[in-house]
This record gives structure tokens, sequence and C-alpha cells, in this order.
């Protein structure tokens, strides 16, 4: 800003600290990623969410994490998902993967899935225990689920494809005359146990994840585990492959084709070493 004199006509020059420019960082996909991990970390701390799973870049803005926000969103266009699983390990080096395959977490939408199932299945248990005595033969109308005031129950059922489709996955009857093609056997106790145990392994999880993608346990993690009457009932309900595909889960033996670049495994796992260096 130019100011001048009154006395003695000379031109003085002042600047302000509104008129300098702040200076724009723009953050490498390594610091960006230590700095994710290093969210992630604490956002499991105080909410219990598995510190593998990729947020909703929205979520930063939310937070108050703006820089983290903005360095993502610049990786985000990137290619992600199975897209990854059929590069060359030359492009992953050389930065043509999405943040969240270089860094090893589970996409977004895959977990946000995954967690809105889990949350439906509970949800429901509840309410067939308050209005069906517990009973889990018959599959609830939604529209008797909003009057009975369920509403987010209600929308769980519609984004899940439906009364129709979810009494066939969880092997329930209807309550109108409309017959339907079970899928075989299942029952909506064991869905809940199930992926609660999985949803706890991943809680114990550090990233980066050689395979980032929510999968069905082996019958060796589930023994590991001692949950040897979980393992009998994945037989009873058609084996692990079965139970994978309905309940929306990778199999293990699938998944492995989606593995990351073993350098960049290890390149991410000095990241999170170094998560919060910053």
């Amino acid at each position: 800003l130019e100011r001048k004199s009154n006395n003695n006509n000379t031109t003085t020059t002042t600047t302000t600290a509104a008129s300098k420019k702040p200076s724009k960082e723009f953050w490498s996909k390594e610091k960006a990623i230590r700095n994710l991990y290093s969210y992630l970390d604490n956002y499991k701390k105080y909410k219990s969410r598995p510190s593998v799973w990729m947020p909703q870049l929205s979520e930063l803005n939310y937070e108050g994490y703006s820089r983290l926000f903005n360095a993502c969103s610049r990786f985000k266009k990137l290619p992600h998902g199975a897209v990854f699983a059929t590069m060359h390990s030359q492009q992953l080096l050389e930065g043509n993967a999405s943040i969240d395959c270089m860094a090893g977490l589970v996409p977004f939408k895959e977990w946000r899935f995954f967690e809105s199932q889990l949350q439906l299945f509970v949800e429901l248990r509840h309410y067939l225990n308050l209005h069906h005595n517990g009973s889990q033969d018959i599959f609830p109308d939604p529209k008797d689920v909003k009057l009975n005031g369920h509403e987010e129950l209600s929308i769980l059922i519609r984004s899940h494809g439906g009364k129709q489709l979810l009494a066939q996955k969880l092997d329930m009857e209807l309550i109108s005359t409309i017959s339907i093609q079970s899928w075989g056997p299942f029952s909506l106790d064991f869905a809940i146990e199930l992926l609660q145990f999985i949803r706890e392994r991943y809680v114990d999880m550090s990233p980066p994840l050689p395979y980032p993608v929510i999968s069905m346990p082996s019958e060796r993690d589930l023994k590991r585990n001692g949950c040897e009457e979980l393992c009998h009932k994945v037989d009873t309900f058609g084996g692990y492959e079965n139970v994978a595909r309905r309940l929306g889960l990778s199999f293990f033996d699938v998944c492995k084709q989606q593995q990351l670049d073993e350098q960049m495994i290890r390149g991410a796992k000095k990241l999170w070493k170094k998560r919060n260096e910053d």
C-alpha cells in the first residue's frame, strides 16, 4: 500500500499483513500418507474405528485437517480399487495409484457397506426382540418398522436392497403372500457374530494391509481365536466362499490377487512408524 505524507509530499510504502499471500505447501504423497496414518491412529483411540480404513475426504475437512484434506484430494483422482491389482510395480513406484492404495487402506465405500450392514443386522435383531418376541422366522415389513418408530432401521432396509432381498439372504419369510426363493439355511445371529469378529480383528490391525479389503476369515483364523463354534456354523451354512458371497466379503483365496507390491508395503510400513514425526 502506498501512503502520501501531507507534510513533505513524500511517498512511503507500507506493507500490511493482508498484502502478503500465504505460501502454498504442496505435500508429497509420502508426507500425505504419514499424516493420514497419524490421523487414523488418533481417530481409532477416540472413536474405536480401525486405523486401516480410509476415511471419507469430507471427514478430514470437517475435523479441521484442511491441509491433509487438500493433499488427499489431489491424489484421489488416480486409479484405485481393483485397478491397482493389475498395475506393474514400476507404475506404483511412480505414483500412479491412489493414496488409499499406496497406504494399504480399505476403501471408504467397502468398509462403509460393512459397517452399515452390521448396523442393519443388529438393529433388525433388536426390532425382532421387541416386536416379534425374538422370532427370526419372518422379515418385518418396512412400513410397520417405520410406524413402530424405527426410522433408521427402515432406511437401512431400503439401502441394502429391500425386504425381499434381505429375507432371501437371511433365510426368512415375508409377511405378505409373495413367495421367495431362499438362498439356503442361514442365521441372523450367526451373521452378527461373524461380522463382529471380523471388525474386532481389523481394529487390532495396523496399516498397511497387504490385502486392503475386508475378507472372510479362514478356518485357521477362527480356530486360532478360539471360535470353534463359528467354524461349525460356517460349514452348516454352505462353507466359507458361500458365506463370504452372502455377506459381501472378499473370499480369502480371491483377495490374494489384490496383494500390494512388496516394495510399496515396505515403504508404507516405514511411513506408519514415522506417523507422529510432524
